[in-house]
């Protein structure tokens, strides 16, 4: 299993948006569901931050990771520069 986890502070103003676009059934779950081996995503909002989020998306491997990346590289990379106006800082933590 490949686990990828993202930590994200977003604006207040920005949370309804950022919470639809990452979400299970958001822009980036609807990307990587296009790979083979894609299992799901999930987003958490942090108890005591309502800003502070965590998605973790899960692959069943390193290799569809790594495959769908190498197949989907510039929609990866243009929906990340699509939605960077929602958060405040982000960090890839695993």
């Amino acid at each position: 299993m490949k686990v990828r986890v993202w930590r994200y502070h977003v604006a207040e103003e920005m949370r309804e948006e950022f919470e639809r676009e990452y979400g299970t059934d958001g822009s980036w779950a609807v990307l990587f569901a296009t790979a083979t081996g894609f299992v799901e995503t999930t987003l958490y909002r942090e108890a005591r931050s309502a800003s502070t989020y965590l998605t973790v998306d899960r692959f069943v491997s390193e290799d569809a990771w790594l495959r769908f990346r190498r197949e989907n590289d510039a929609a990866y990379t243009a929906l990340g520069e699509r939605l960077a106006h929602l958060t405040l800082e982000q960090e890839e933590l695993v």
